[in-house]
């Protein structure tokens, strides 16, 4: 562009690009609170079709992705294991009772699971399985319109001390 371009552009168009410039950088931000590997999993998501929300706030929780209304894939890195096991630590395991508990479908994407896709299409059919449990949850929700039922009332206290017995 000539110097004198932007000089000459009317006011209106000059309060367009500031406005799209601050769009970008909140874009830019909103995906830098993830890991590499949880924006590298939500592309490979979009190109299978599984449109999502990234990080979003449900109570105390923060969810990695949301397909959705009911369906939360969690990107499970190293910090949801106990160290040099594949056991998921005590929080990991609450979150994902409190989750069930809330009506969600919760499903888990281990960090050693997709680090086994080494190749693209390993990773489009790893991808494309979550599919499988939008549909059932996209089920079961109509399904219960059908069938109204009360929810279940549940003391948290109970549920985990349940859980810690069991």
């Amino acid at each position: 562009l000539a110097p004198t371009v932007y000089e000459d552009m009317r006011q209106e168009l000059k309060i367009l690009l500031a406005k799209a410039r601050k769009v970008s950088v909140v874009v830019d931000d909103y995906m830098q609170n993830s890991s590499r590997l949880h924006r590298r999993i939500s592309q490979w998501f979009m190109r299978v079709g599984l449109e999502h929300r990234s990080e979003v706030f449900v109570g105390p929780f923060m969810l990695d992705m949301l397909i959705g209304e009911r369906v939360v894939v969690e990107v499970d890195g190293p910090s949801h294991f106990y160290r040099d096991t594949n056991t998921r630590t005590a929080s990991s395991l609450l979150k994902n009772l409190l989750l069930r508990a809330m009506g969600f479908h919760v499903k888990h994407l281990p960090y050693q699971e997709w680090q086994q896709c080494g190749t693209a299409v390993k990773r489009t059919m790893y991808c494309s399985a979550f599919w499988k449990d939008v549909i059932a949850a996209s089920r079961e929700s109509k399904s219960s319109e059908l069938h109204p039922r009360l929810p279940e009332l549940v003391d948290i206290l109970d549920v985990v001390s349940s859980w810690q017995v069991g």
